[in-house]
């Protein structure tokens, strides 16, 4: 969700688009004080829409979850469904603005909590004071723990054109008359800040594009790992495909290989071996995102995909245990995106170790998580063993992906 403040045209002749922008800040509210709406955490903001994401500590937070006894007790065997422990909910008031975030359970650790944690958007037509808290009802703070720690940013000055192609982006912070021109070498979309344009609470700023322009018709298939997929993505110029892992599981460099003997199509498929032990929750896969290898953190360095809205990712996967696969956008920390479906719930997917196609529709994974913005996503494709999937049984495993695209058309 965008708040457009001014529209107007550039030399070029087309749409601007801008944003009050207010530098990002991290909330953190204390269990032992903001338990309760009548002890919130009060903060002024300016006019303009608000992004709102839980973190924890690694991320520079205070806190990763509360819990209002102190005690944790009840729990599955998963560590979830406690009777007492670790809850994510937080509460944000400014009325008639009235939300109450999280998932209403609790877990046996505080990092569970935030696994699951919930983010949201909210547009303030004028300057408003918020206020944050958490929804303990009655308030007992003496025994609480913890807290939560919310980042809250105005959305980023950027802009995108749909179906265009241009020469020259122009960000103008008319407030200092500071003016950066951003060449555009084919992309559609760009980031101001990113770019270097300082900008402060109040001042005015515009964006625009300048010809010349054309027009292009929008893109049919976009492949992701694939050789005959016209355009395709190429790593290391405009893309990286990178591997993660976690919690002790074990997935080495040497074990992340191109195969040319086992393949669907072209000359090459990508073929993993790792070793995930899903009692002990480790995680490994791996990803294709937007940028190179330094801008994979980056995730301002994003690609508008919005064209493929009611699409699907289509890919050959051939393995002998269930995986996960997902996309990201970048207004959702890495990690924290819920857009993601197991293999076994995929029509057509059998852990046989046989090349299976699977067809994934993107509105599906948008439900999952609705924070998922198509206009700016960062990772286009991510499998992994994982908890969720039931890892893999603490033994080494391979499976092989060949042939991911994003096409327009939707599954069969």
């Amino acid at each position: 969700m965008r708040h457009l403040l001014v529209i107007g045209l550039l030399l070029g002749g087309l749409t601007i688009i801008s944003s009050d922008v207010k530098a990002q800040e991290v909330i953190n509210l204390d269990a032992t004080i903001h338990a309760s709406p009548s002890s919130p955490r009060v903060v002024n903001l300016k006019a303009g829409t608000y992004e709102v994401t839980p973190i924890g500590v690694d991320d520079g937070g205070a806190f990763n979850a509360w819990n209002d006894t102190g005690l944790t007790s009840g729990c599955d065997q998963d560590g979830t469904g406690c009777d007492r422990g670790w809850r994510n909910d937080y509460q944000i008031s400014a009325p008639p603005l009235e939300l109450i975030l999280g998932d209403g359970m609790r877990y046996m650790t505080d990092i569970q909590a935030l696994e699951n944690a919930q983010g949201t958007q909210f547009t303030l037509d004028a300057d408003t004071t918020v206020a944050f808290s958490l929804p303990e009802e009655p308030a007992s703070p003496d025994d609480n723990l913890g807290g939560m720690s919310l980042r809250i940013v105005n959305l980023r000055v950027k802009g995108s054109v749909q179906g265009l192609s241009a020469t020259m982006a122009t960000c103008e912070n008319r407030t200092t008359e500071q003016v950066i021109m951003i060449p555009l070498d084919g992309m559609t979309s760009w980031d101001c800040l990113a770019a270097g344009l300082t900008v402060n609470e109040g001042d005015i700023v515009f964006t625009g594009i300048e010809g010349p322009v054309t027009g292009e018709p929008p893109l049919e298939v976009l492949g992701i790992f694939s050789e005959s997929a016209e355009p395709s993505l190429i790593p290391e110029v405009d893309s990286f495909i990178g591997t993660f892992s976690g919690e002790g599981a074990v997935f080495n460099p040497e074990d992340f290989v191109e195969d040319t003997e086992d393949v669907i199509e072209g000359l090459i498929s990508l073929r993993s071996t790792l070793t995930v032990d899903a009692d002990q929750r480790q995680f490994a896969g791996w990803f294709v995102s937007w940028g190179i290898e330094e801008e994979a953190g980056d995730n301002t360095v994003v690609r508008d995909m919005s064209t493929f809205q009611d699409g699907r990712l289509i890919f050959w996967v051939k393995s002998p245990i269930n995986l996960e696969v997902g996309i990201r956008s970048g207004n959702i920390d890495a990690g924290r995106e819920r857009s993601k479906i197991l293999l076994s719930d995929v029509e057509g997917f059998a852990p046989d170790n046989i090349w299976h196609q699977l067809c994934v529709p993107i509105p599906t994974l948008v439900a999952l998580d609705s924070r998922t913005d198509l206009s700016r996503i960062k990772v286009f494709f991510v499998i992994a063993s994982n908890t969720a999937s039931g890892g893999t049984g603490g033994m080494p495993a391979t499976f092989l992906v060949d042939d991911v695209r994003w096409e327009s058309i939707g599954c069969p």
